[in-house]
Order: structure tokens, then sequence, then C-alpha cells
């Protein structure tokens, strides 16, 4: 099967499989999304008022789902007050004011951008069916972020050459490997497990943060300081929603995901690669290169593995999509600074900012 023949379904059963996951205790068709989100494009205050009851209502039926990840969301979610979804509301409505997004509107047949984040984003999937997507301009039908931004080229990878920081960035390759290494010897208990918004943490994937939603973490930059440095000079391309090294033990994988935004892209610096590691994104496998910068677009539901008996690391970090104005990018960081002040984004910085458990290995182990 090609990676257009597969679909999303068959892409993230893995990770339903992984985490026992069997559903919503109660999902409304995709012809009742289309027709809420309608609605929810005339006002803001219609999109707040939806999304907030939305979310108190899964708040409220999703104690009684079996699965303690459901059970879990809805403790958070009902927590979300209406002046945090208004927020939301505004900056989601600000969008139509940028040629690229109210482009990308008019192309998907969407009155405005409320109605295209509201029919399209996966921040609603515990509530609506999402309707089956044909490859467009500006859709592809493996991508699924939680906040959909219309007017976006979805591809899966993209070309280093064409952004202004590879040089540099590939330059430091040695420098950052060397730092590396030496971190492994004397701070390796400073990775720590990765966490998801939840309780639960991914088995063998390990991170030492450097940002996260802005936050410089002072320790490990003191800790690492040429690759704080790194860090430092890419929050002119990206303003540091999370830059960290990313350690995956030998013989783990981490299960299929999406990413949160449409208009980010997930950038790595592979420093450490042993044969047998690979990533695949939108159902296309590629493999690192150590020392070669790779852009791809997390929106899309991707995967990562490590069949290797050694440790995997690269340097991970973000820039915003090559196709936005500054004008534009910084209305999708003022989006994603309403969303990073709901009570899902506050958990998701506290679990990163919290002491976690280290489980690098460097090796595996004897059987």
């Amino acid at each position: 099967m090609s990676a257009d023949e597969t679909t999303i379904e068959d892409l993230l059963k893995a990770s339903h499989d992984e985490y026992g996951i069997d559903g919503s205790p109660f999902v409304f068709p995709a012809i009742v999304r289309r027709m809420v989100a309608r609605v929810v494009s005339f006002n803001h205050r219609f999109f707040a008022i939806a999304v907030w009851l939305l979310h108190r209502s899964w708040g409220f039926f999703g104690r009684h789902h079996s699965h303690p990840m459901a059970k879990a969301w809805s403790q958070l979610v009902w927590t979300f007050t209406y002046a945090e979804a208004r927020r939301l509301a505004l900056a989601a409505a600000a969008l139509d004011a940028h040629p690229t997004f109210r482009n990308g509107c008019r192309e998907l047949k969407f009155r405005n951008c409320l109605e295209a984040m509201f029919y399209r984003g996966a921040f609603l999937d515990p509530f609506f069916r999402q309707g089956k997507w044909q490859a467009t301009e500006f859709t592809h039908p493996l991508q699924q972020p939680q906040y959909f931004v219309p007017g976006i080229p979805p591809n899966r990878f993209y070309d280093p050459a064409n952004f202004e920081w590879t040089p540099q960035l590939e330059a430091s390759f040695a420098a950052a490997r060397q730092e590396v290494a030496e971190l492994l010897n004397v701070h390796r208990d400073e990775f720590g497990m990765f966490r998801t918004d939840f309780e639960n943490f991914v088995d063998g994937w390990n991170t030492f943060i450097f940002y996260v939603n802005g936050r410089r973490q002072k320790s490990n930059c003191e800790r690492a300081p040429a690759l704080a440095k790194i860090a430092d000079d890419m929050l002119q391309y990206e303003e540091g929603e999370l830059t960290m090294l990313s350690a995956l033990n030998p013989h783990a994988h981490i299960p299929p995901h999406v990413g949160p935004l449409n208009g980010i892209l997930r950038c790595h610096l592979p420093l450490f690669v042993p044969q047998g590691c690979g990533l695949q994104v939108g159902g296309e496998k590629v493999e690192w290169q150590e020392g070669k910068i790779l852009v791809f677009d997390d929106s899309f539901v991707h995967d990562v593995w490590n069949d290797s008996d050694e440790l995997r690391i690269v340097l991970f970090f973000n820039a915003w999509h090559p196709c936005l104005s500054p004008e534009e990018r910084n209305a999708l960081a003022a989006l994603r600074k309403a969303y990073n002040d709901t009570p899902v984004g506050r958990n998701w910085l506290k679990r990163q900012e919290e002491v976690r458990p280290s489980t690098v290995r460097q090796e595996a182990s004897a059987v």
C-alpha cells in the first residue's frame, strides 16, 4: 500500500491499540459537525459558547468513560472557562485579517477561519466524527492537527536548503554532538521521560528541554551552553514552543500521533543515529542522516522507531511555515498563546517542567 492509499485510521490504529482507546461516550456524525461549524462562523461568541459547552459536556460525561486517559481529559476540560474559550475564539477570528488564511477559506469553501477550525480541528474529536478529506492544495486526508489553519500547503517534508538557518545549524553538528556525549556521561539523569498531556509516559522516549512554551529552562541551558546557544539563536525563527534533545532508547517506538498546529514545522538536527532508525510521516518513511537537517510537518500522522541496539538522539526545534508572512506568524503565535492559556495548555507546560524520571539507555539490555 502506497503512502497516499493509507488512511488516517490505518495509521492511528497502532496508537489506539497501544493505549487501549475504544471510543468516546458520545460522538456526533460529521454532518452535525458541519452544521454547527456553519452556525459558529457567524460570530466569535457563538464559537466560544459552542467550544465551552462541548468541553464542559465532555468534562461531565467523560468521567464515566472506561479509559483512564479519558477520565484525566475530562478532569482537565471540566475546568475550561468561557473566558478562555472567548480568548481562543478571538484569536481564531483574527486570522481572517490575513491573506493566506482568507485565501485558504475561499478555496476550501469555508465562510471564515472560525468555521474552518471548528470543522477541521482535531481538538473537537471527542465530540464529532471527521468527514473524509481529499488531497487539495490546502488539505490532505492524513493531516489532523488540533487547530487547523486554512491556506497552508500540506507537504509531509520540506527541503532544508530553503531555510536560511540550515547552514548555521549543520555547521554546529560536531560541537553539538560532543556536548551531548558529555551530557550523557555527566548529566544523564537530567533527561526525563517524555510526558503526554495526561498521566502516561511514552516508554523509551526521553527529552532534555531547553525551551517549552517560550520559557527558557535555565538549569538545562547552563548544563549545555553550546546547545543552549543554538536554541537561543533559533528564537528569531520561532518563539521556543519546544526545543529539546529527543533521545529514543534501543528498540523503542513512539506510536503514531499528530501535532497541534499545521503552521509550524518540526526540525531535527540528527546527532547520534544508528542503523535501524526511522520516521514515518503521513505513511512516507525516511531515515535520518547525522549532521543533516530534516524538516517535516507534524500535523500529518507520524511515528518514530529505533530498531537498533544503540541510543538515537536528535536536536528537536521548530520553524514557522515558509508561506507565512511575519504578521501571519504573529497571528498564529497569538492563537497558540490562547491555547496555552487553557487548562490543557497549562497542564502541558507543568508536566514538561516537572522533574521526570530518566530511562535513558545507551545500549540494549543483554537478554
